[in-house]
């Protein structure tokens, strides 16, 4: 029997859609006061969910179909949610108001631009400084059967492409760059189980050969560099960390009176650090000797110090360069904890 054939205006897509929605609205993280702006919002169903968390900010929906905001205002009207809007626009050229958004969110609705690089610079403009944007974008066709299927028995579509533009795996780059030398460098993050989480290792010197030079105690600008096709590489804002020295301690043991230590550092010593570096002894600041960066860039640099006047004790050792200590700590058990390092305390007897 001849099945009817539906027509366009009858397709639910929301209700096809919503399967997805379980993933993207916890992606959102909609604060109650955010002002947020859903782009290719279609016939609104996204913009009154995210109206509904923003319960006292506002959400702003724009898409390119006349007739599809006109169905959006009108399901906001018949359901009383009051804190939405609606445009039609184009985002790659909308007149957003400048840094007005907390958030830009969308569902399918940015794979299709002509220019993604207007698009999404014009997008970037309307966020706020720490902005964010959480888009649902299909994978790549041959990762979509359905797609794949309806190719194969209705032929190549040249427009069909269009609806995976977005589907490469974006890459991202962990950028840091030293504040004080202006040496930057890139890792590419660990995978890890989390999805909102990276994972980051600098290699010691057993990994990397030349890590005890390229790598510099001091305190670090990182940031995240996203690449993705069709779209410029874009730079997140910037956290401070600190790269801290790894010390070994010689002798842990002396007698009382003039004690004269020995400190091994990684990473290296720059000549310029060599001033700014003291031994904290208890509660004395130390300054160094001598200090000795060995021809050979894989091996540490040796520091000496002589401390005047020991009485009989025990003594945590740091070595501070540039403001930044050694950290007199490990952590071991199950679960971690934090313990005095016995390889950082020096006993006087």
């Amino acid at each position: 029997m001849h099945q009817p054939t539906r027509r366009l205006s009858e397709v639910d897509y929301d209700a096809e859609l919503r399967r997805y929605d379980e993933v993207l609205l916890p992606a959102w993280e909609i604060g109650a006061r955010d002002r947020v702006v859903d782009v290719g919002c279609g016939g609104g169903w996204t913009t009154r969910e995210a109206a509904r968390l923003a319960v006292g900010g506002s959400v702003l929906g724009v898409d390119v179909s006349a007739a599809a905001v006109a169905r959006a205002r009108e399901a906001a009207r018949d359901e009383g949610v009051r804190n939405v809007a609606f445009e039609c626009g184009d985002a790659q050229v909308h007149p957003f108001p400048v840094g007005e958004f907390d958030l830009a969110i969308s569902r399918f609705g940015t794979m299709f631009f002509a220019d993604p690089v207007a698009a999404f610079g014009n997008i970037r403009r309307a966020l706020r400084p720490h902005g964010r944007l959480v888009m649902l974008v299909w994978q790549a066709k041959e990762q979509n059967e359905w797609a794949v299927e309806i190719e194969r028995i209705l032929g190549a579509d040249g427009d069909s492409a269009d609806a995976f533009s977005l589907g490469d795996p974006t890459t991202t780059t962990a950028v840091l760059e030293d504040i004080t030398s202006g040496v930057v460098q890139e890792l590419a993050p660990e995978p890890v189980q989390l999805p909102k989480s990276i994972r980051l290792h600098i290699p010691s010197i057993a990994e990397d050969a030349n890590a005890m030079d390229e790598w510099s105690i001091g305190l670090y600008r990182l940031m995240l560099r996203v690449t993705q096709p069709n779209v410029p590489a874009w730079t997140t804002n910037s956290l401070s960390i600190a790269l801290a020295p790894i010390i070994t301690v010689n002798p842990l043991n002396a007698a009382a009176g003039d004690v004269n230590l020995t400190i091994t550092c990684t990473p290296r010593l720059r000549p310029e650090q060599f001033a700014q570096t003291s031994l904290l002894f208890g509660s004395r600041a130390i300054a160094p000797t001598n200090v000795n960066n060995p021809v050979d860039t894989t091996q540490p640099t040796a520091i000496d110090f002589t401390v005047p006047a020991v009485l009989a004790g025990q003594y945590m050792v740091r070595l501070r360069v540039n403001g930044i200590d050694s950290l007199p700590m490990t952590m071991t058990g199950s679960p971690p904890a934090f313990n005095v390092d016995p390889a950082q305390r020096v006993t006087v007897a």
